[in-house]
């Protein structure tokens, strides 16, 4: 859904990208909900390829500069806290329900 992806799937799509605005925010949304639901207090931690970082951080998260995996050197490692989940769902809505 980031906009960069936008134009190779409006090319096999006739989804419009205007319907695609906000759809990574709530995917967002719902991986703190199932966090929280979880038992985890909507923590996360999501490794930022390409552009995605400045979207992370723009929500939020905070940007880790140490990660002792490896495997994730090379891409920027970004985390909610449960204070940085809580603030994020106070801006965005409330978890649903079923979420």
């Amino acid at each position: 859904t980031a906009p960069w992806n936008r134009r190779t799937f409006r090319q096999s799509s006739s989804v419009q990208p205007a319907a695609l605005k906000g759809v990574g925010t709530e995917l967002l949304k719902q991986a703190v909900c199932l966090s929280r639901r979880h038992g985890h207090g909507g923590r996360l931690g999501l490794r930022a390829m390409g552009r995605s970082g400045t979207f992370y951080a723009t929500h939020g998260m905070q940007r880790l500069r140490t990660v002792k995996d490896t495997e994730f050197d090379k891409d920027p490692w970004y985390e909610f806290s449960e204070a940085d989940a809580r603030e994020f769902l106070r801006q965005h809505g409330p978890c649903s329900a079923a979420a």
